[in-house]
């Protein structure tokens, strides 16, 4: 754990000066070097161990999240915390090669499986599936396929990280000792039966 509290924090420098490198102005963000004129296509902006996350990986999540708000401000600061939020998945999987913490083949068809399944339920039909993403469901379970066995690595990393911290209740009590009583909520007794 200590390992990986380090490696976050000399992380942290490359991580600021990644940010520093992605796109800021309209120019950038249509992937035209300003210094030559010719688009830039794709570039690795942070390694962690074996695992690279590239420019687009941060732009598509920056798109998901615009049609998210709906014509709404994003925060300043979300390309950061998109950054941030990979780079620490990136770490966990690092990690979890470490470990050996694997996943079967099986694990992951099973999960495209219900992904698939849910896809379906949310759009009507198969059928309506693949006209939307324009290509047929074994294409769509093979493209998700590594992001998948990704998640369910981290799930598992998770998992077994946490399942080795115990909070004893004495512990909670001495936590909100410490913690100022005009901080805690004020839930009240009353509840409102329909």
């Amino acid at each position: 754990m200590q390992r990986i509290s380090r490696r976050l924090a000399s992380l942290s420098l490359f991580v600021l000066g990644a940010i520093l490198a992605l796109p800021h102005t309209s120019h950038a963000q249509l992937g035209i070097s300003r210094a030559t004129g010719q688009q830039i296509l794709d570039g690795i902006i942070v390694k962690v161990d074996n695992q690279i996350i590239l420019r687009s990986d941060v732009e598509s999540i920056m798109a998901q999240e615009q049609s998210r708000a709906q014509g709404k401000p994003l925060p300043p600061d979300l390309r950061c915390k998109i950054l941030q939020s990979l780079v620490l998945n990136k770490l966990m999987i690092a990690r979890a090669e470490v470990d050996s913490v694997t996943v079967t083949d099986a694990q992951v068809s099973s999960e495209l499986d219900r992904r698939m399944n849910y896809f379906v339920q949310q759009v009507g039909s198969e059928k309506k599936l693949e006209e939307m993403y324009n290509k047929p469901v074994r294409a769509l379970k093979e493209d998700l396929r590594g992001q998948v066995h990704d998640q369910l690595v981290q799930q598992k990393m998770q998992e077994q990280i946490s399942g080795k911290v115990a909070v004893t209740p004495r512990e909670v009590k001495d936590y909100f000792d410490k913690v100022p009583k005009d901080s805690i909520p004020y839930f009240s007794t009353e509840v409102e039966v329909g």
